[in-house]
């Protein structure tokens, strides 16, 4: 249970911090496009990959 809290825990924090860079490159922090930036951030960068619109975790 600690573990799945933790990992869970680490990629909140994760995704925050993307979404706070999708923002501030956006000018915008509500919709479709900020997620959808922040997804292309962390796909960039090997956190995650998206298949069919399913985010799935490389990292966790």
């Amino acid at each position: 249970m600690r573990k799945r809290l933790r990992t869970w825990w680490r990629r909140r924090k994760l995704e925050r911090g993307y979404q706070k860079i999708a923002e501030a490159d956006l000018g915008k922090s509500v919709g479709f496009t900020p997620i959808m930036r922040k997804w292309e951030l962390m796909e960039r960068d090997g956190y995650i990959e998206l298949e069919d619109g399913e985010k799935r975790w490389l990292w966790p």
